[in-house]
């Protein structure tokens, strides 16, 4: 309904939410797709918080399968783009990425998953969201050759708007 409509926002957040149980679930490839689809409608509005939420919802993926190093890094991009006024996420997400994190810290050892948040937290916008739309496609379409996402081959800032 909500693509009939035209909610381009309803579509992105519903897909995250789907997202978000597909991986609770263990479909970590369906959960990937879902991401990925959802993160470029956010782009294109400029909501940093909903963006923000996206590197997040991604890195649960990455420490699902067992990448704790790019779950780091998405984790740390994350929380910079929310900024230091909106740290504490809300709920439902909240536990999701709280669980993603103690998972790939716990894998990594504190130290590393510092290491790897704090270089994450280090990423210009464009970067972070280039690293999960790439590991995302990776991990929603396995074996395939790799697609340029939903963002197009280059990821820049969206226009003034």
């Amino acid at each position: 309904m909500q693509r009939l409509a035209g909610d381009a926002w309803g579509v992105s957040n519903s897909l995250a939410y789907l997202g978000l149980l597909a991986s609770e679930r263990g479909d970590q490839t369906r959960a990937a797709a879902a991401h990925q689809e959802s993160l470029g409608p956010r782009w294109t509005a400029r909501d940093w918080e909903d963006v923000a939420g996206s590197l997040a919802d991604v890195a649960v993926v990455a420490a699902a399968v067992e990448r704790s190093e790019a779950a780091a890094r998405l984790f740390g991009a994350a929380d910079a783009m929310l900024g230091e006024d909106e740290r504490v996420r809300k709920l439902p997400e909240r536990a999701v990425y709280e669980r993603g994190e103690l998972r790939a810290r716990t894998a990594l050892g504190a130290d590393a998953f510092m290491a790897a948040f704090s270089a994450g937290s280090a990423l210009p916008r464009e970067r972070a969201i280039a690293e999960a739309v790439a590991f995302a496609d990776e991990i929603a379409h396995p074996g395939a050759r790799q697609s340029s996402g939903p963002l197009g081959d280059k990821v820049e800032e969206p226009p003034p708007g």
